[in-house]
């Protein structure tokens, strides 16, 4: 029974009201209210036995004392206002006052005034006062159910604290309301762990089968505070050491550019910090035989004097070496709570304008939590794993771009060699010259000129020449020539093959120097004064020589050896020559 349905309160009449006053009322207000609650209230207040708990409860300090009094209008308050922890100390008090014998002898004061039965059994009472008190704590708990269990907690301690004694009955009902709700509380806590533990171990055994399969999870979060569970992101295991995680980036307008940098710290165990460094070391390792092996090929083969025409052994050995090093050199096998040899945290995304992250993670168990822990959602992606794979090449990220940087390295150390020979074999960039040979003097024969059907050709560029073999011009060649109005056509031939391999035109007195093919060549030359081409040369006019001595292109340590020729007559000239024939000067296809 409440303040407002108290049979006192729905007639609006007193304790001290007969029988024939309490009738008047019933029939007053049962014209204008709801007929059903007056004829409730009037049958209740008419009976002796059921008015006892309308009069306990009522509020009329005149009547029931001034404990009762007081204790009605603290529990009108506290119905109809906020939990205050002053009310409810006096409503102990005010309850601890009241007693069945002062309760009854307030009560047959009023009966007596209005003709009831006086209250002879003090145990009625008694039991009524046990209802009161019931009342009490379900008004009293009512406004302390809005407090969850650690507020609860301070409010009890701050009421026990504040009391004068140690033991008051309503005090008594809060402490009990606080001991059960606690217990509650730790049932449904324990209840709660429980099931989280088992769902905890299910996501774990999935976790671990999961850190085996190539899939990473990307969660995105907005908030500016993110809230990271204090496990190792590979392994999930606890640990208090971490590693920096950091992401930029940049938007440039027009002049001004604007950079975001993100920086957070993840969890990382000992064991995880162990196992990345030992793929690092390897990796360098690797890079290191790689290329070494590749600069030892590259000494070896210019030693050898075929690094030129072998320029590209080299990088192939570089290659080779460090795909069947990299197998050949193994890391350590992870247990399956590892989930990854490398990275198993990174930023894949910031927003330069908001504070919105996403993160990505190889540990499918660690990404849940953090997502859970950020009330953000996790999703798959397709992602390489290198858990399972043992050998160096397989463990390290990106070993494309890995090995192009060997490969640069090796290529620099080859373009330096290259570069070295290049310069010390070239005779146009050094101050040495090529012994010379030159011919002997003699008084030059010019045949009469006859007739030719054939029409002139224009002469070709002076040092104009043909490679003929394909092969790289290393070796120096310098020809000079009279200047007695002959053109010279010169072809060097291969002394093995007797095959065409270089072919040479000279104007009068010019000198040219080229790089010829290595090799061991004789040389052919044919003079006269009008071109008709390849096929014709100087037409029937063309007289055709031949060197009785062998010219050798070399390859001298890094030095590359030549000849100075000089076609002209000179006192003591060295080069003896020989009359050729026109079908010495056909060049093969």
């Amino acid at each position: 029974m409440t303040l407002n349905n108290n049979p006192f309160n729905v007639l609006n009449a007193t304790p001290r009201d007969s029988t024939q006053r309490l009738k008047e009322l019933c029939d007053e207000y049962s014209l204008n209210g709801n007929a059903d609650e007056i004829e409730a209230a009037y049958a209740a207040l008419t009976d002796p036995s059921a008015r006892l708990a309308a009069e306990i409860r009522w509020i009329d300090a005149g009547s029931l004392g001034k404990g009762a009094g007081l204790l009605n209008a603290l529990l009108q308050n506290m119905e109809t206002s906020e939990f205050g922890i002053d009310a409810v100390i006096r409503i102990a008090k005010a309850f601890d006052e009241l007693t069945p014998h002062s309760v009854s002898v307030e009560i047959n004061e009023s009966r007596l005034a209005a003709g009831f039965p006086q209250v002879e059994n003090l145990a009625a009472v008694g039991e009524e006062l046990k209802n009161l008190r019931a009342d009490i704590r379900n008004i009293i708990i009512s406004r302390l159910g809005k407090f969850g269990i650690e507020e609860l907690a301070e409010v009890v301690t701050t009421i026990v604290e504040n009391c004068e004694t140690s033991y008051y009955a309503v005090i008594d009902d809060i402490i009990d309301y606080y001991k059960t709700q606690k217990r509650s509380a730790l049932d449904e806590q324990a209840a709660a762990t429980e099931e989280r533990a088992r769902y905890l171990n299910d996501q774990f055994e999935l976790a671990k089968k999961l850190n085996r399969e190539n899939t990473a999870y990307y969660v995105g979060i907005g908030q500016t505070s993110v809230s990271i569970p204090r496990f190792c992101t590979c392994c999930m295991a606890e640990t208090h050491h971490t590693e920096n995680i950091c992401y930029s980036v940049s938007e440039k307008h027009g002049f001004t550019e604007h950079t975001k940098t993100v920086s957070l710290d993840f969890p990382l165990c000992d064991d995880c910090v162990a196992h990345r460094r030992e793929v690092k070391e390897k990796k360098w390792l690797l890079n290191i035989i790689s290329m070494l092996s590749g600069i030892a090929i590259t000494i070896l083969t210019a030693i050898g004097g075929v690094l030129v025409n072998l320029f590209f052994m080299p990088i192939i050995g570089t290659i080779a070496v460090y795909v069947f090093a990299g197998l050949l050199l193994k890391t350590r096998e992870l247990s399956d709570l590892h989930s990854n040899k490398i990275n198993s945290v990174w930023f894949s995304d910031i927003s330069l304008h908001h504070s919105g992250v996403i993160m990505n993670f190889t540990n499918m168990f660690y990404a849940r939590l953090f997502a859970e822990s950020n009330r953000a959602l996790m999703q798959v992606k397709k992602y390489r794993k290198r858990v399972l794979r043992e050998g160096v090449l397989q463990s390290v990220a990106r070993p494309f771009a890995n090995a192009l940087f060997v490969c640069s390295i090796v290529t620099g150390a080859l373009m330096v060699t290259l570069f070295a020979i290049s310069e010390t074999s070239s005779p146009r960039r050094t101050n040495s010259r090529p012994p010379s040979i030159s011919l002997p003097y003699s008084i030059p024969s010019i045949p009469p000129m006859v007739d030719f059907e054939e029409p002139e050709v224009d002469y070709p560029p002076n040092g104009d020449y043909q490679n003929l073999t394909g092969d790289f011009e290393i070796a120096p060649l310098m020809i000079a020539t009279p200047n007695d109005r002959r053109y010279h056509y010169v072809i060097l031939k291969d002394e093995l093959t007797g095959k065409a391999a270089f072919s040479l035109f000279i104007h009068p007195g010019e000198t040219v120097e080229v790089d010829v093919p290595l090799g061991d060549y004789r040389m052919y030359y044919a003079t006269g004064r009008v071109w008709y081409g390849a096929t014709h040369l100087f037409g029937p006019n063309t007289q055709y020589y031949k060197a009785d001595t062998v010219l050798s292109f070399r390859l001298e340590g890094f030095t590359a050896e030549g000849h100075s020729i000089e076609l002209i007559g000179q006192v003591g000239g060295n080069l003896s020559t020989s009359t050729a024939n026109a079908d010495d000067f056909i060049l093969d296809e």
